[in-house]
């Protein structure tokens, strides 16, 4: 089995907060800006130096929501106030979010499942930051944290799963209620309170207090694992009962998306899905497959306010965003 078909991209995301002082929510101005000059400074310093940091209040609401929708911040540091902030390497894989639910929150986003590799790469990040900054730490609860959920290791492992067959047959709600079981939650493509928008969903541990970090990630790769396969069944039994309804539903949903004169951020996920499904079983060819994730991405509200440089009403964006898919989508049918 390739599980990549399956995973699009692992996460590794670490909660810290400085010792002796209040958390984000309670934290006085002074203090709150050195806490982001403390761990830029250290950061800037680490490796090659390639990371830049961005003050929320620097950048206008739509650059902060498209950071959002990139995975990049979460929603609670796009409401931040004057302290908030985000540290981001070149290639966007590393992200250091400050002063948002807790002082620190860095992450590591790799493509496919590759949680031991990114837990190994912000783990040296975290390393170097304790370093010259003194964490909130206690022998019996491990890292303390604002959210009681996240004390102990602090640590967060995630995978975002494409999972259309367990989805279109209705066996996901049966997956969620055994995983759930486990203490490893399935939530939607922008985590908790989310919908699973084009059969894309989040799988991680929901505890981090009593299991190390290797136990966390390996009980979340294992699930991950065991998810795919199940959905690799799913596939099987599709093609088997329902292959030409699935074929029409693609060759639909590439039609939509690529002569649609409006289309709405609903309706745009609902035919993506449909169409990555579709690229996925070579149903339809599509030069590069990954490239249909980046186009959700381009596709987003405040991404595609970006794309055109001007703003746009709710009409307007839906206008735009279907001249955007179908050029992008055109690019890359085969034959081309």
């Amino acid at each position: 089995m390739d599980i990549n078909k399956y995973v699009i991209s692992s996460r590794i995301r670490l909660a810290r907060n400085v010792s002796g002082i209040p958390f984000p929510r309670k934290l006085s101005d002074e203090r709150a800006y050195t806490v982001m000059k403390d761990v830029f400074d250290r950061v800037s310093s680490y490796g090659s130096g390639n990371f830049h940091v961005y003050k929320m209040s620097a950048l206008s609401e739509v650059k902060r929501t498209a950071m959002m929708e990139r995975h990049l911040i979460s929603n609670d540091l796009v409401k931040s106030g004057e302290y908030g902030a985000v540290i981001l390497s070149g290639d966007d894989a590393i992200s250091i979010m400050l002063n948002e639910e807790d002082h620190i929150r860095a992450q590591c986003i790799l493509k496919g499942l590759a949680l031991t590799e990114g837990y190994k790469i912000l783990n040296e990040i975290d390393d170097a930051i304790a370093e010259t900054v003194k964490y909130a730490f206690d022998s019996e609860l491990g890292y303390l944290t604002a959210c009681p959920t996240n004390l102990g290791t602090g640590m967060r492992a995630s995978a975002m799963m494409f999972l259309p067959a367990l989805t279109l047959n209705q066996y996901i709600m049966p997956v969620v209620n055994q995983v759930n079981r486990l203490n490893i939650a399935v939530r939607g493509v922008y985590g908790e309170g989310s919908g699973a928008e084009g059969f894309m969903y989040q799988v991680s541990n929901q505890r981090s207090l009593g299991p190390t970090e290797e136990g966390i990630i390996n009980a979340v790769s294992d699930t991950v694992r065991s998810i795919a396969a199940a959905e690799e069944k799913a596939v099987e039994q599709l093609l088997k009962t329902r292959k030409a309804e699935l074929t029409d539903n693609v060759y639909r949903a590439y039609g939509l998306l690529t002569n649609s004169y409006k289309m709405d951020s609903k309706e745009f996920m609902n035919l993506m899905g449909q169409l990555k499904l579709g690229a996925s079983l070579d149903i339809i060819k599509i030069k590069d497959k990954a490239a249909l994730d980046e186009i959700i991405i381009k596709a987003q509200p405040a991404n595609l306010i970006l794309l055109a440089d001007r703003e746009l009403t709710a009409a307007e964006r839906d206008i735009f965003r279907s001249e955007v898919v179908a050029r992008e989508l055109l690019k890359l049918k085969a034959g081309k």
